[in-house]
């Protein structure tokens, strides 16, 4: 071999060398980003459900059990009074890469609120959140209360009656308006 050639063979051996050099270095960069990436989700559900044995795992869950679940949810954490009835009804359902999501509208009455015979309602929306990719992982909850713009977390935040109330409120003046 004349010097020119093992020059070449050198310099193909290094950039080749270089190559995988950076293949490696992405692939053990991307190993450590992704158990992170676990750890702090592992910790999240560890937040999220601890002592939480209301809403499925992402295996368990189906319409059926989210329906059950806010069920139970709400007769278990909202602390409701008697005088409140609700009914749930099944919304839309929808998927995006590896999770799908489930609304499901709820109906609330109270007792007290009659304007002139007309029942008042608030309305509550549940969005149900499955991550396909973690099957042990909690189906994650949150809802909207009509008349409010921000998504609480059924795992992480409380609840407060008045929230309802005001809703209630608000359209008994509404409703008085309208039918004088």
């Amino acid at each position: 071999m004349n010097q020119t050639t093992q020059v070449d063979m050198t310099k193909i051996s290094e950039e080749k060398a270089s190559e995988n050099f950076d293949s490696l270095a992405a692939d053990v960069v991307g190993a450590i980003i992704k158990k992170a990436c676990q750890g702090v989700e592992d910790r999240l559900d560890a937040i999220e459900g601890a002592d939480d044995d209301i809403w499925p795992n992402n295996l368990e869950y189906d319409i059926e059990t989210g329906r059950t679940a806010i069920s139970k949810y709400i007769h278990a954490k909202w602390n409701l009074s008697s005088e409140w009835k609700f009914k749930i009804e099944t919304g839309e359902s929808s998927k995006e890469n590896n999770k799908s999501f489930d609304t499901f509208n709820l109906t609330f009455k109270h007792a007290r609120y009659h304007v002139e015979g007309v029942q008042v309602t608030a309305r509550v929306q549940f969005h149900l959140e499955v991550c396909h990719l973690r099957p042990e992982a909690r189906t994650k909850a949150s809802y909207l209360i009509e008349s409010t713009r921000f998504r609480r977390s059924a795992q992480t935040m409380g609840f407060s009656e008045a929230w309802l109330l005001q809703v209630l409120q608000n359209k008994c003046k509404f409703v008085k308006k309208v039918l004088l």
